[in-house]
Formats: structure tokens, C-alpha cells, sequence
């Protein structure tokens, strides 16, 4: 398993203040593709969080955090609520049930 010596973006972020707009255009782009490759294969984060994504030496989007992943079907709503609150969609707040993917868009905006 690689190391992963750029640890999370929030720990990044605490020791170093801020990304530059490139490196957080490039970040996101990264972020959007994985959340994409997720979906596509019935996957949801639902806890998407600073700390949930981690970084390689180059602040680089390298991996994220599966602990709170959950298979879907994008037929049916999910109602198993979790997450970091600062990040929580609204249905997820109000005990709603709701479909995966766009909770997991709502806290990549957080991200954001």
C-alpha cells in the first residue's frame, strides 16, 4: 500500500492555510471524477469531508475515506443517516430518506 506522506486535505489545510486556485481547481477535478467513479458503480460517501480525503507529497486527491460508503440502487432511496455535520444534506438532518448520490454532491460542495 502507498504511503501517503500529504496526508488529509483538512490537516493540509490547518498547516498551511490555503490552496492556491489552481491547486484547488485540480483538487476538485479529482474529487469529482472519484465521486463519479463511485456512482457509476453503485458506491455513496456519504461523509465526504475535509478529513475524508487524503493527499499525496504533491497535494494531490489520492484516495478517500470508504467508512461510511454504503451500495445503492438508483431505484431506491437509502435511509441509513450517518455523517460529520458540518457536511450533512438537508434530508439527511431531517431523518428523510433519500437517494445517494445527491447527498454525496451536497457535501462535495461543502468541500468546496
Amino acid at each position: 500500500m502507498e504511503h501517503l506522506r500529504g496526508g488529509g486535505m483538512h490537516t493540509y489545510l490547518d498547516e498551511q492555510g490555503c490552496m492556491t486556485k489552481a491547486g484547488a481547481r485540480g483538487c476538485f477535478r479529482r474529487l469529482l471524477l472519484a465521486l463519479q467513479h463511485c456512482h457509476q458503480r453503485g458506491t455513496v460517501l456519504r461523509d465526504l469531508t475535509l478529513s475524508s480525503v487524503l493527499l499525496d507529497e504533491n497535494q494531490k486527491v489520492k484516495s478517500l475515506d470508504f467508512g461510511l460508503s454504503n451500495e445503492y440502487n438508483p431505484r431506491e432511496k437509502l435511509d441509513t443517516f450517518c455523517g460529520t455535520a458540518a457536511c450533512t444534506s438537508p434530508e439527511l438532518v431531517l431523518g428523510r430518506s433519500y437517494m445517494g448520490p445527491p447527498v454525496d454532491v451536497w457535501s462535495l460542495d461543502v468541500v468546496l
